[in-house]
């Protein structure tokens, strides 16, 4: 091999493997529209909570959290919902309960975790309990890496989806 060809050669070697880099970080990473559960996207107002929702059917405060620095308050809506509120904003919220309520991209408790792959690629993190299997997935929105999505899943089903901030 000559000099020129050589140089082609690593090239593309490096041109491959930033591109496959680009690939691994993009399939990891979901769209801030999709960190939402039942229509109410993070950062949303306790007004359009209110809206969509109505009256919590519970609502408990706490002096501070990892999440948010400073007083909070969780809404917690029939008992599998709960939103966490800081600075009059939802910051994290959860279902855990096969209730209706999912995803803009339709993932429910109680499907396969199988979706999860089809609907947002591979997770940028794989929780497993110490023998191996497989207790969770965690999506990076595509602007923050404190934000995301996290499915809790047992026998291969979701059995709680969180979004939002974590800590």
């Amino acid at each position: 091999m000559n000099m020129k060809n050589t140089k082609m050669f690593l090239f593309v070697v490096l041109w491959l493997l930033s591109m496959m880099t680009v690939s691994i970080c993009a399939a990891s990473a979901v769209p801030d529209s999709e960190i939402s559960i039942g229509g109410i996207p993070y950062g949303a107002s306790v007004d359009y909570v209110k809206s969509v929702y109505g009256e919590p059917d519970r609502v408990t405060s706490s002096s501070g959290s990892v999440i948010y620095d400073g007083p909070e308050q969780y809404y917690i809506y029939g008992n599998s919902f709960k939103l966490e509120i800081g600075g009059n904003k939802v910051v994290h919220m959860s279902t855990t309960a096969n209730n209706g309520l999912g995803t803009p991209a339709g993932a429910t408790v109680g499907m396969n975790r199988k979706i999860l792959d089809t609907l947002y690629g591979s997770p940028k993190n794989i929780m497993r309990d110490k023998n191996g299997y497989i207790t969770g997935y965690y999506y990076r929105s595509e602007r923050d890496n404190y934000i995301g999505l996290r499915f809790e899943i047992r026998s291969g089903k979701i059995t709680a989806i969180y979004a939002g901030a974590f800590d």
